[in-house]
């Protein structure tokens, strides 16, 4: 197992070879921020096809850190233990000094093992990456991980082209999910009474309709709330399938 950390400057290894450092230019820090923003965009589609899982843990105790864990070749869901795991870390400040990568409101966490903390109003408080800790079981882990975030790139950029257009998303052979606006509320769950075939999509796309206009006629079957995301249900067509008319088979 080889562990290692990426810092803004260079990485750090710890491992059956001893403590060494490296320079980062093979794994810049600023990929797991690119990781981070391209993954948060289609969640389920990564866990679902790509085996790309994430989960989010806080601390806020003795200053503001958000972490996210990251596996990038899983069996099914998130497990800190699997090969290919990454915990990116970012540490907030509330006095936004300099620039940062984005902002959230939180609150310190005065809680004890004992006692309840004192609630305390949330604030604009601005995070920024600090640092990436990575494991791996591979001959060439930094390789590997570079090759991993950036298939987790191509993806995302596959996906936005894909869900562009009303249009487009038809093309793509991806059935559709809209998620209820109150889906925090509401106990609607993602199932097939609620996807749409992308060949009812090429169909509304005939009609002429944008995909605001679309989304804007979607209602939730058991509130009646307005749709607020629409969720890719299925797995893309073949890159090499792109542009082709006809190309690939939906699912």
């Amino acid at each position: 197992m080889t562990s290692f950390t990426v810092y803004q400057d260079r990485i750090d290894f710890d491992d059956r070879q001893g403590k060494r450092s490296a320079s980062a230019e093979a794994l810049p820090l600023s990929m797991f921020r690119t990781l981070l923003s391209e993954f948060s965009k289609y969640p389920y589609y990564f866990g679902a096809f790509e085996r790309v899982f994430m989960q989010q843990t806080t601390d806020y105790e003795s200053g503001f850190e958000d972490a996210y864990g990251f596996v990038l070749n899983g069996a099914s869901g998130y497990d800190p233990d699997a090969e290919g795991h990454i915990r990116v870390v970012f540490k907030g400040d509330q006095m936004k000094r300099g620039d940062f990568d984005y902002m959230a409101m939180a609150a310190p966490d005065t809680s004890t093992a004992y006692k309840r903390g004192r609630r305390i109003a949330p604030e604009e408080t601005y995070f920024k990456i600090e640092r990436a800790f990575c494991k791996s079981d591979e001959d060439r882990p930094l390789e590997w991980f570079r090759e991993q975030i950036e298939r987790v790139v191509s993806v995302a950029e596959r996906l936005d082209r894909a869900t562009a257009s009303l249009e487009s998303w038809a093309a793509s052979g991806m059935s559709m999910r809209a998620v209820c606006a109150q889906s925090i509320f509401c106990s609607r769950r993602y199932g097939e009474a609620d996807v749409i075939s992308h060949e009812r999509l090429s169909g509304y796309a005939q009609k002429g309709w944008s995909l605001d206009e679309f989304k804007s006629r979607l209602t939730c079957r058991r509130c009646g709330s307005p749709a607020g995301r629409l969720v890719p249900m299925s797995r893309l067509r073949p890159a090499e399938a792109e542009g082709s008319p006809g190309g690939g088979s939906g699912r």
